[in-house]
């Protein structure tokens, strides 16, 4: 169904259309140019009235109305629409712009369910729903797993705008499947995931699996204090990570370190170390703990795996990711980032972590 025609100066990425209904913003159109169809996203919607243009007061806006609803042609309808290219090549997941931008004059149409199908919901099974398109709701609207576990994907947009949603959708999904997802989860939006098995890990720091500089990080000495970081990375001993109590064995070397007669110099650097290390065994209490494995040997297989940092700050939050891929042996990594075996149908392992 021809909805309009093509007016003004067009572009090859961006069109101007007349049409004989007001078009939705977020509507997909098809513009029928010569040497193929072209798919189109309306970005904007404009209506006017020739009749109630320039009105300077009330009584005249009533007039006017009243000539309006007596002139089929009063009103106009205008749309910006957004070429994203050739229709065919689309539905082959190609993006290929026209080199020559549409005539004015050309068709607008009204794009179909067989236009609109094979590009956003392909009937194959890697393939699964998420939703529908907005203004086309008949269109199922489809992802492809495999695409998604096995490269970076950043889902991007402002607060409240489906951003949780769109992972906790995508989460159902690869379970349905048998398939591993990891979601690192910064707001604690993902414990009460209606979904079965679902495997929620508080992801704690073991200080024991650190190294001198890590842990140096994670008690925030500073990074030009450098006695202080020679006194820990000194007292930071095989024994100590061994130790029964890893905190007051760890603050014991300290202690004998800044105790040495021959440096002196060194007591009040100590101290100091000791200080950070009351402070961070007290303030982080619920991130740091000796006694917890590493929380990647509590990952599932099959499972949804929500990692929870939500208790920390956002700088250590990041600190906190930083240490746990750090601490995860390359075999572990390649364990996790294959797929599946090929018996399981489309399943898939990965994990997806949320950008803000």
């Amino acid at each position: 169904m021809t909805l309009g025609v093509v007016i003004g100066e067009s572009k090859p990425t961006a069109v101007t259309a007349q049409t004989s209904r007001p078009l939705s913003v977020g509507e997909y159109v098809v513009i029928g140019a010569q040497d193929g169809k072209l798919l189109g996203l309306v970005e904007r919607s404009f209506v006017s009235s020739a009749a109630l243009n320039d009105i300077h007061n009330y009584d005249e806006a009533v007039e006017s109305k009243e000539v309006a609803d007596l002139n089929s042609r009063d009103k106009s309808y205008t749309a910006k629409i957004t070429i994203l290219g050739y229709l065919t090549d689309l539905q082959k997941s190609r993006i290929v712009l026209p080199a020559i931008p549409p005539i004015p004059g050309t068709a607008v149409l009204n794009a179909t369910k067989d236009d609109l199908g094979t590009i956003f919901g392909p009937q194959k099974e890697e393939w699964v729903r998420i939703g529908t398109l907005l203004r086309n709701s008949e269109i199922e609207a489809k992802v492809n797993l495999n695409k998604i576990v096995s490269r970076h994907l950043a889902i991007l947009a402002m607060t409240g705008m489906g951003k949780s949603n769109l992972v906790s959708l995508l989460a159902k999904q690869i379970s349905g499947l048998d398939g591993t997802l990891i979601i690192f989860d910064y707001h604690n939006d993902y414990p009460d995931l209606h979904i079965p098995g679902i495997n929620v890990i508080d992801a704690k720091i073991n200080p024991r699996l650190l190294d001198s500089n890590t842990l140096s990080d994670v008690l925030e000495i500073r990074e030009n204090a450098d006695i202080q970081h020679r006194i820990l990375r000194l007292a930071f001993t095989h024994d100590v990570k061994e130790a029964k109590n890893f905190w007051d064995a760890l603050d014991h070397n300290v202690a004998m370190i800044g105790a040495n007669p021959e440096r002196k110099d060194d007591r009040h650097s100590a101290d100091r170390v000791q200080d950070k290390i009351d402070d961070a065994r007290h303030r982080f209490a619920g991130v740091l703990d000796p006694d917890i494995m590493d929380p990647l040997g509590l990952i599932k297989e099959g499972r949804v795996n929500v990692l929870n940092v939500s208790g920390s700050q956002k700088s250590r939050q990041t600190l906190h990711l930083h240490i746990i891929f750090r601490n995860c042996s390359t075999t572990e990594r390649r364990h996790f980032w294959q797929k599946t075996p090929k018996t399981k149908k489309a399943a898939t392992t990965g994990s997806i972590r949320r950008f803000l």
